[in-house]
């Protein structure tokens, strides 16, 4: 058979496989069939990854998802717009990041399987968040470093409900939410940031202590959307807090995440500051 026809005969088989017309819902329940795990579920990360990398790794930790084209179908992986296609033209084990993942957990890739294929984005879902902390003792620099919280309960108690995050190579994170909620008052000096984005993976010069001063009066969380209470609310695995701080928090409508709570606290435990959403499910019944 010459290259020609096979060509011709492999661009008939993309069309047919996933044609114009199909809606993205259509797409999505065809594609499934040729990845494990299929879009819509749930992912996860490599286990012998999470026994073996350190903290400084957490970025790093992969999970696989097995991409298996028909034959005769090559498909075309994007990624992200700063990372070359992927082309798979038999099964393959393809690896994701814990730095890939977007704000509410989800790793979003875009699959073409032909030349006439602009592609569709499939979405997989995980229960993964980075948290973003400024540690007290680092005086040399206004870059947060990232963490990855690998889950998030919650569990009524006397005083209201805690929430416990598990983070990856730091045990768990406490949060102490009070029965009565209380708005949090917008304060004079303090600045508002748009939500965050992840900082680049550089070393960043030692700030001016006015530098320094304004990224801790920075909040991330709006006063009109969140509740606050004292900073000693939240405790570190190594059990300590700080009493002359404060929180911030919301029971859902996080952003970029709405269907689940955020938090962010000043001047608490070990650190200047400390950001994370909140992925337990059920948080927003007790609002």
């Amino acid at each position: 058979m010459s290259a020609l026809r096979k060509s011709s005969q492999n661009l008939l088989l993309a069309m047919t496989l996933i044609p114009a017309s199909f809606t993205d819902n259509q797409a999505r329940k065809t594609m499934s069939k040729f990845m494990d795990p299929p879009p819509n579920s749930e992912i996860e990360f490599f286990s012998s990854d999470l026994r073996e990398l350190s903290s400084q790794q957490a970025l790093k930790l992969r999970g696989f998802i097995t991409i298996k084209p028909p034959k005769g179908i090559c498909f075309t992986i994007t990624k992200s717009s700063d990372k070359p296609d992927v082309k798979v033209c038999k099964e393959t084990a393809l690896s994701w990041r814990a730095e890939e993942l977007a704000a509410d957990g989800s790793l979003n890739w875009t699959i073409s399987t032909g030349s006439e294929d602009f592609g569709r984005r499939y979405k997989w879902a995980s229960k993964y968040r980075i948290a973003q902390t400024i540690a007290l003792a680092d005086k040399e620099s206004i870059t947060p470093k990232l963490s990855v919280v690998l889950g998030c309960t919650v569990q009524e108690n006397a005083s209201g409900h805690e929430v416990k995050l598990n983070v990856f190579r730091d045990r768990v994170w406490r949060l102490q939410i009070p029965k009565k909620h209380v708005p949090a008052k917008a304060a004079e000096a303090a600045h508002v940031a748009k939500a965050p984005e992840k900082p680049e993976a550089k070393p960043s010069p030692t700030p001016s202590p006015s530098k320094r001063k304004e990224a801790t009066e920075t909040w991330n969380l709006h006063a009109e959307q969140s509740y606050e209470m004292p900073s000693i609310n939240f405790m570190t695995a190594d059990g300590m807090t700080h009493p002359k701080g404060t929180c911030r928090y919301a029971l859902k409508d996080a952003a970029g995440d709405k269907n689940y709570g955020w938090f962010e606290c000043h001047y608490t435990g070990s650190f200047d500051i400390v950001f994370s959403h909140l992925p337990c499910k059920g948080l927003d019944y007790f609002n």
